[in-house]
């Protein structure tokens, strides 16, 4: 089976809270699952804690903590039981958060193991533009590359190297704005958007059959 990457819910929320819910999804059975949190914090910058959905098959793995000012961004990782049900999921932070963003994609033919290989987080100061590189080449032909990316404007982001968009959602008050996005064979992944702070992601899809199942390298710009 072929990778393919799909969206389950994104959520976008501008309330100051300490938990964010999403609606409730049905992932595919056994399929990848990836968590991105986008969100704003007022305080410290501190990652969520997941709860764990009827449909997860163990617990979340923290892959990546990004963050910009006071801009952040987290994926977690996992994997979903043989026969899922609906369920939601909630993320529970320690101080209270000026508005979160919660998605839920699932990558359907690999096998979902630990994440492996980050290369050290960077901030990114205001700029129109964004480019994650994988720091090497790829380990089969036939894999994806991921990114995911948050700003603090609520204006769309657009690919640049030909991916093909899961998502691009966000919020007012604060403007806040996140957007995911994948390619098969490359290396690269970029974004054009309004100029902002931001914080980027990339990581390596690999199809089951492959020698690891999910590479990622981490950078935020």
């Amino acid at each position: 089976m072929s990778l393919a990457v799909s969206l389950l819910t994104n959520d976008p929320d501008n309330a100051d809270s300490l938990t964010y819910t999403t609606s409730a999804v049905t992932p595919s059975g056994s399929c990848g699952i990836l968590v991105v949190a986008g969100y704003t914090t007022n305080t410290t910058l501190a990652p969520p804690t997941l709860d764990v959905p009827t449909w997860l098959d163990g617990a979340w793995a923290q892959e990546a903590d990004a963050s910009s000012g006071t801009l952040a961004l987290t994926v977690f990782s996992g994997k979903a039981i043989a026969s899922p049900s609906s369920d939601d999921l909630t993320a529970t932070f320690d101080v209270t958060q000026a508005g979160c963003n919660l998605s839920i994609v699932q990558v359907t033919g690999q096998d979902p193991t630990t994440f492996t290989r980050q290369a050290t987080p960077d901030s990114g100061a205001a700029a129109t533009s964004a480019s994650v590189t994988l720091p090497g080449a790829l380990l089969a032909s036939t894999s994806l590359i991921f990114g995911a990316i948050g700003i603090a404007v609520n204006s769309a982001i657009s690919p640049t190297n030909g991916e093909t968009v899961v998502y691009d959602t966000g919020h007012n008050a604060p403007a806040r704005r996140t957007e995911a996005q994948f390619k098969l064979n490359d290396t690269t992944t970029s974004w054009s958007f309004a100029s902002s702070i931001h914080r980027a992601v990339a990581l390596e899809l690999i199809e089951a059959s492959g020698a690891a199942a999910l590479a990622p390298w981490l950078t935020t710009l």
